[in-house]
């Protein structure tokens, strides 16, 4: 390839079309005319889900809507097969630095082709970008702070309205603002959508797990319970504590266990050496990429999420549905929904001696698991409301609009 098609090709910007009546109708009164941006290149995590559920709700509340991604990802793949219209640009990254050279060419583009009024940001370097479209375009920028990493105050100034989901980033956002800022900057709290009905309504084709997982996974699974974690093979999500779990929890309190890891990640070949060096590889099955989120959440028996940083974890929102019982750490997001022996139990942040006492207080406990399963069943359903949590962000977009 030339240097003039290489050139050519970081300005890739694509419209992939896609029959959408609900969002095409000419005799639709569009509410507002929203664009969603995400950047995401890697494999589909919380703000991807966001920003799947994000859509589908707009459009159910008669909403315009376009939607903006990196060519060739998870993310694509994922708007393909659910059959969303959506544009592209190409997205490049060197020595894990990233760069998006076509990003404000597919912004200008797309606003002005679909007249929109609200650039809806999910990833923090998509909002330079926007920024300069905004000024130029009168758009609006929105910006939903999914992570746990401290954001620069450039990205807090230039959005024009921020979603924490969280009362920690809302209060981190207020300290880079001065008097005036704290006046006219619109910082909202809301927690994370998701598609109640699907796991609600989950049904299944296999009645034998292990059957699930060697059709699936080409994995034969034990006649022992299984305990599920789906989440980034990354650092911050912290595995290497569940796999010292496990092997105490084998080798120390001689309760044998297995363990189900889907996701994919940096950490994914250390970890894997360390199932090796804890001798607990028999035990432990890296599922890696997977779109069968409730299909391994059913077949599991508890759902655990090892992170020493967290902001919400809608995964475990999704296990919730499923009536699955939850442990999670403390001094995180998942406090939110994890209401210790309520709706689920808490291990001490980064302790390994306190999961193993949870994992095994819920192996021993067949009554607790049921119990906690139907508390936090209850829990999500009643307070995570999908339409509740919409008419809050209309409000919030209007707020956005008019500010």
């Amino acid at each position: 390839m030339n240097i003039f098609n290489k050139i050519k090709k970081m300005y890739h910007f694509e419209y992939i079309p896609f029959e959408n009546k609900n969002n095409t109708s000419k005799n639709l009164s569009y509410k507002k005319r929203i664009l969603i941006i995400n950047s995401c290149h890697g494999t589909i995590g919380g703000a991807e889900i966001y920003s799947l559920n994000l859509y589908k709700n707009l459009i159910s509340k008669g909403h315009h809507v376009s939607f903006l991604v990196v060519e060739d990802t998870h993310m694509q793949n994922k708007l393909k097969e659910l059959k969303i219209p959506h544009y592209t640009f190409t997205k490049i990254v060197i020595f894990k630095s990233k760069f998006y050279p076509g990003l404000y060419k597919a912004l200008h583009k797309i606003c002005t082709k679909e007249k929109i009024q609200i650039i809806h940001c999910n990833i923090h370097n998509e909002i330079i970008a926007a920024k300069k479209i905004s000024k130029k375009l009168n758009i609006k920028i929105v910006f939903t702070y999914h992570t746990s990493k401290l954001l620069r105050s450039i990205y807090i100034k230039k959005s024009d309205g921020i979603i924490c989901v969280n009362n920690n980033q809302k209060d981190y956002c207020y300290n880079f603002l001065n008097s005036d800022e704290k006046k006219q900057k619109l910082l909202e709290i809301m927690t994370p959508l998701m598609d109640v009905d699907k796991f609600i309504n989950f049904s299944t084709k296999y009645n034998d797990r292990k059957k699930f997982f060697k059709e699936q996974f080409n994995i034969k699974i034990k006649n022992l319970p299984i305990l599920c974690t789906i989440a980034h093979l990354s650092i911050d999500k912290n595995h290497s504590l569940l796999l010292k779990a496990i092997n105490k929890l084998i080798y120390e309190k001689n309760i044998p266990v297995q363990l189900v890891l889907a996701g994919i990640g940096g950490q994914e070949q250390l970890l894997k050496k360390l199932t090796q060096s804890l001798k607990i590889h028999d035990y432990v099955y890296f599922l890696g990429h997977t779109d069968k989120i409730a299909d391994i959440l059913f077949h599991s028996n508890i759902k655990v999420l090892s992170s020493k940083k967290e902001t919400f974890g809608i995964v475990l929102m999704e296990a919730s549905l499923l009536k699955k019982p939850l442990i999670g750490a403390t001094k995180t997001g998942m406090v939110n929904v994890i209401k210790h022996n309520q709706t689920g139990l808490l291990f001490e942040n980064n302790n390994v001696d306190s999961l193993v006492e949870q994992i095994e207080t819920l192996l021993k406990n067949p009554n607790l698991c049921k119990k906690l399963g139907e508390n936090a069943y209850n829990f999500v359903k009643e307070n995570f409301n999908s339409t509740k949590l919409m008419e809050k962000l209309d409000n919030f977009y209007k707020k956005v609009i008019n500010n």
